[in-house]
Protein backbone atom coordinates (compact mmCIF):
# COMPACT_ATOMS: atom_id res chain seq x y z
CA UNK A 1 0.00 0.00 0.00
CA UNK A 2 1.20 3.81 -1.01
CA UNK A 3 1.98 6.04 1.80
CA UNK A 4 -0.36 9.15 1.67
CA UNK A 5 2.51 11.54 1.94
CA UNK A 6 4.72 9.53 -1.20
CA UNK A 7 1.11 9.77 -3.18
CA UNK A 8 1.16 13.24 -2.25
CA UNK A 9 4.71 14.14 -3.49
CA UNK A 10 4.13 12.47 -6.50
CA UNK A 11 1.39 13.97 -7.74
CA UNK A 12 3.30 17.54 -6.91
CA UNK A 13 6.21 16.49 -8.98
CA UNK A 14 3.80 15.29 -11.74
CA UNK A 15 2.23 18.72 -11.55
CA UNK A 16 5.46 20.47 -11.52
CA UNK A 17 6.79 18.65 -14.39
CA UNK A 18 3.92 19.15 -16.89
CA UNK A 19 3.99 23.07 -15.56
CA UNK A 20 7.70 23.07 -17.37
CA UNK A 21 6.42 21.04 -20.02
CA UNK A 22 3.65 23.87 -20.70
CA UNK A 23 6.39 26.49 -20.20
CA UNK A 24 9.03 25.37 -22.58
CA UNK A 25 6.13 24.74 -24.98
CA UNK A 26 5.62 28.04 -24.88
CA UNK A 27 8.74 29.82 -24.02
CA UNK A 28 9.38 29.86 -28.56
CA UNK A 29 5.90 30.96 -29.63
CA UNK A 30 6.21 34.01 -26.92
CA UNK A 31 9.85 34.98 -28.08
CA UNK A 32 8.96 34.69 -31.81
CA UNK A 33 5.64 36.96 -31.00
CA UNK A 34 7.69 39.56 -29.49
CA UNK A 35 10.34 38.96 -32.42
CA UNK A 36 7.21 39.58 -35.36
CA UNK A 37 5.32 42.80 -33.64
CA UNK A 38 8.90 44.54 -32.88
CA UNK A 39 9.69 44.56 -36.65
CA UNK A 40 6.63 43.96 -38.29
CA UNK A 41 5.77 47.43 -40.32
CA UNK A 42 2.83 47.80 -42.82
CA UNK A 43 1.44 44.10 -43.08
CA UNK A 44 5.42 42.91 -43.68
CA UNK A 45 7.37 41.04 -41.09
CA UNK A 46 10.90 42.98 -42.07
CA UNK A 47 13.95 41.48 -40.16
CA UNK A 48 17.03 44.26 -39.48
CA UNK A 49 19.31 41.72 -39.20
CA UNK A 50 18.53 39.62 -42.33
CA UNK A 51 20.79 40.21 -45.45
CA UNK A 52 17.84 41.01 -47.66
CA UNK A 53 17.08 43.82 -46.00
CA UNK A 54 21.04 45.12 -46.48
CA UNK A 55 20.72 43.91 -50.04
CA UNK A 56 17.38 46.55 -50.19
CA UNK A 57 18.73 49.54 -48.81
CA UNK A 58 21.73 48.87 -50.95
CA UNK A 59 19.49 48.92 -54.36
CA UNK A 60 17.60 51.91 -52.63
CA UNK A 61 20.93 53.72 -52.46
CA UNK A 62 21.67 53.09 -56.22
CA UNK A 63 18.77 53.63 -57.22
CA UNK A 64 18.85 57.06 -56.07
CA UNK A 65 23.03 57.56 -57.03
CA UNK A 66 21.96 56.47 -60.87
CA UNK A 67 18.49 57.94 -61.26
CA UNK A 68 19.83 61.01 -59.79
CA UNK A 69 23.34 61.07 -61.77
CA UNK A 70 21.58 60.60 -64.98
CA UNK A 71 19.34 63.90 -64.30
CA UNK A 72 22.67 65.76 -63.54
CA UNK A 73 24.39 64.61 -66.72
CA UNK A 74 21.76 66.28 -68.95
CA UNK A 75 19.32 68.46 -67.31
CA UNK A 76 22.11 71.24 -66.44
CA UNK A 77 23.81 71.23 -70.17
CA UNK A 78 20.24 70.91 -72.28
CA UNK A 79 20.48 74.83 -72.83
CA UNK A 80 23.97 74.11 -73.89
CA UNK A 81 22.72 71.63 -76.45
CA UNK A 82 19.63 74.03 -77.93
CA UNK A 83 22.67 76.49 -77.91
CA UNK A 84 24.77 74.26 -79.96
CA UNK A 85 22.20 74.21 -82.61
CA UNK A 86 22.39 77.90 -83.07
CA UNK A 87 18.84 78.64 -81.25
CA UNK A 88 18.44 82.45 -79.44
CA UNK A 89 17.90 83.06 -75.73
CA UNK A 90 14.00 83.07 -76.05
CA UNK A 91 13.62 79.52 -77.48
CA UNK A 92 16.21 78.06 -75.17
CA UNK A 93 14.18 79.70 -72.33
CA UNK A 94 10.89 78.41 -73.80
CA UNK A 95 12.01 75.20 -74.05
CA UNK A 96 13.36 75.07 -70.36
CA UNK A 97 9.97 76.19 -69.05
CA UNK A 98 8.11 73.82 -70.85
CA UNK A 99 9.21 70.91 -68.33
CA UNK A 100 8.06 72.67 -64.85
CA UNK A 101 5.03 74.29 -66.68
CA UNK A 102 3.53 70.67 -67.62
CA UNK A 103 4.86 68.78 -64.67
CA UNK A 104 2.87 71.38 -62.54
CA UNK A 105 -0.55 70.70 -64.45
CA UNK A 106 0.09 67.04 -65.64
CA UNK A 107 1.44 65.24 -61.93
CA UNK A 108 -1.55 65.32 -59.75
CA UNK A 109 -3.32 63.85 -63.06
CA UNK A 110 -0.70 61.17 -62.81
CA UNK A 111 -0.98 60.84 -58.85
CA UNK A 112 -4.37 59.92 -59.69
CA UNK A 113 -4.39 57.07 -61.94
CA UNK A 114 -1.34 55.89 -59.94
CA UNK A 115 -3.53 55.83 -56.44
CA UNK A 116 -6.44 54.14 -58.60
CA UNK A 117 -3.72 51.27 -60.40
CA UNK A 118 -3.73 50.30 -56.90
CA UNK A 119 -0.72 47.47 -56.56
CA UNK A 120 -0.01 48.31 -60.36
CA UNK A 121 1.79 51.58 -59.49
CA UNK A 122 5.47 49.82 -60.35
CA UNK A 123 4.43 48.92 -63.92
CA UNK A 124 3.05 52.69 -64.27
CA UNK A 125 6.66 53.61 -63.35
CA UNK A 126 8.29 51.11 -65.82
CA UNK A 127 6.24 52.43 -68.45
CA UNK A 128 6.67 56.16 -67.68
CA UNK A 129 9.92 55.97 -67.30
CA UNK A 130 10.91 53.64 -70.63
CA UNK A 131 8.80 55.81 -72.35
CA UNK A 132 10.61 58.89 -71.32
CA UNK A 133 13.52 57.44 -71.83
CA UNK A 134 13.13 56.98 -75.76
CA UNK A 135 11.63 60.13 -76.17
CA UNK A 136 14.49 61.97 -74.63
CA UNK A 137 16.44 60.01 -76.75
CA UNK A 138 14.58 60.65 -80.20
CA UNK A 139 15.33 64.97 -79.18
CA UNK A 140 18.83 64.96 -81.45
CA UNK A 141 17.75 63.58 -84.16
CA UNK A 142 16.22 66.86 -85.61
CA UNK A 143 16.84 70.55 -84.52
CA UNK A 144 14.10 72.45 -85.95
CA UNK A 145 12.10 74.25 -82.66
CA UNK A 146 8.74 72.80 -83.75
CA UNK A 147 10.00 68.97 -83.57
CA UNK A 148 11.81 69.91 -79.79
CA UNK A 149 8.61 71.01 -78.24
CA UNK A 150 6.47 69.00 -79.50
CA UNK A 151 9.31 66.10 -78.32
CA UNK A 152 10.20 68.14 -74.88
CA UNK A 153 6.27 68.66 -74.04
CA UNK A 154 5.51 64.77 -74.81
CA UNK A 155 8.43 63.92 -72.77
CA UNK A 156 7.68 66.32 -69.68
CA UNK A 157 4.10 64.79 -69.67
CA UNK A 158 5.28 60.95 -69.63
CA UNK A 159 8.25 62.10 -67.21
CA UNK A 160 6.29 63.59 -64.41
CA UNK A 161 4.87 61.17 -62.33
CA UNK A 162 8.80 59.75 -62.63
CA UNK A 163 10.27 61.24 -59.12
CA UNK A 164 7.03 60.84 -57.02
CA UNK A 165 6.44 57.14 -58.02
CA UNK A 166 10.20 56.37 -57.28
CA UNK A 167 9.32 57.83 -53.70
CA UNK A 168 6.27 55.94 -53.17
CA UNK A 169 8.04 52.53 -54.29
CA UNK A 170 10.75 53.12 -52.12
CA UNK A 171 8.35 54.11 -49.05
CA UNK A 172 6.54 51.12 -49.55
CA UNK A 173 9.36 48.66 -49.40
CA UNK A 174 10.70 50.22 -45.88
CA UNK A 175 10.05 49.55 -42.57
CA UNK A 176 8.80 51.97 -39.66
CA UNK A 177 12.30 52.44 -38.75
CA UNK A 178 13.68 52.51 -41.73
CA UNK A 179 11.38 54.99 -42.88
CA UNK A 180 13.11 57.72 -39.82
CA UNK A 181 16.34 56.85 -42.47
CA UNK A 182 14.88 57.97 -45.54
CA UNK A 183 16.47 61.79 -45.65
CA UNK A 184 20.21 59.63 -45.48
CA UNK A 185 19.18 57.34 -48.45
CA UNK A 186 17.92 60.25 -50.47
CA UNK A 187 21.61 61.77 -49.81
CA UNK A 188 22.65 59.35 -52.37
CA UNK A 189 20.20 60.94 -55.21
CA UNK A 190 22.17 64.49 -54.42
CA UNK A 191 25.55 63.05 -54.48
CA UNK A 192 24.92 61.15 -57.83
CA UNK A 193 23.50 64.38 -58.97
CA UNK A 194 26.74 66.05 -57.89
CA UNK A 195 28.77 63.27 -59.59
CA UNK A 196 26.58 63.51 -62.80
CA UNK A 197 26.89 67.19 -63.50
CA UNK A 198 30.49 67.20 -62.32
CA UNK A 199 31.46 64.25 -64.72
CA UNK A 200 29.44 65.11 -67.66
CA UNK A 201 31.20 68.89 -67.17
CA UNK A 202 34.50 67.35 -67.31
CA UNK A 203 33.81 65.03 -70.34
CA UNK A 204 31.95 68.52 -72.48
CA UNK A 205 34.85 70.91 -71.14
CA UNK A 206 37.50 68.41 -72.72
CA UNK A 207 35.38 67.72 -75.98
CA UNK A 208 35.26 71.86 -76.52
CA UNK A 209 38.89 71.87 -75.59
CA UNK A 210 39.50 69.42 -78.80
CA UNK A 211 36.84 70.19 -80.77
CA UNK A 212 36.55 74.35 -80.94
CA UNK A 213 33.37 76.60 -79.95
CA UNK A 214 30.58 75.08 -79.47
CA UNK A 215 28.99 78.17 -80.98
CA UNK A 216 31.12 77.31 -84.13
CA UNK A 217 30.17 73.98 -84.52
CA UNK A 218 26.40 74.51 -83.58
CA UNK A 219 26.72 77.25 -86.65
CA UNK A 220 28.08 74.53 -89.03
CA UNK A 221 26.27 71.98 -87.58
CA UNK A 222 22.84 74.20 -88.22
CA UNK A 223 23.98 74.47 -91.91
CA UNK A 224 24.77 70.80 -92.32
CA UNK A 225 21.59 69.25 -90.46
CA UNK A 226 23.43 66.66 -88.76
CA UNK A 227 22.72 66.46 -85.45
CA UNK A 228 24.93 63.55 -84.93
CA UNK A 229 27.94 64.53 -86.43
CA UNK A 230 28.90 67.24 -83.81
CA UNK A 231 28.33 65.07 -80.85
CA UNK A 232 29.86 61.89 -82.16
CA UNK A 233 33.16 63.96 -83.39
CA UNK A 234 33.84 65.87 -80.28
CA UNK A 235 32.87 63.01 -77.91
CA UNK A 236 34.94 60.20 -79.98
CA UNK A 237 38.13 62.66 -80.06
CA UNK A 238 38.41 62.76 -76.16
CA UNK A 239 39.74 58.88 -76.86
CA UNK A 240 42.49 60.59 -79.28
Amino acid sequence: ALDVGDYSCSQQETKAMHKNEVHQTLLPVSTSVEKITSINAGGEVIDASDPDHDRLMMLIRVLFLCYYGSLGSLMPYLPVYYQSLGHGGLIIGMLGSIKPLTTFFVAPVWGLLSDQSGDNKFTVLKITFMVSLLTQLIVPFRNDVRFLVAMVFFTAIVNAPVKSLIDSFVMDHLSSEDRTQYGKLRLWGQLGFGIGSSGAGVILSKSLAKGGEITTEGATLKQSGSTAEYFSKNMLSLWD
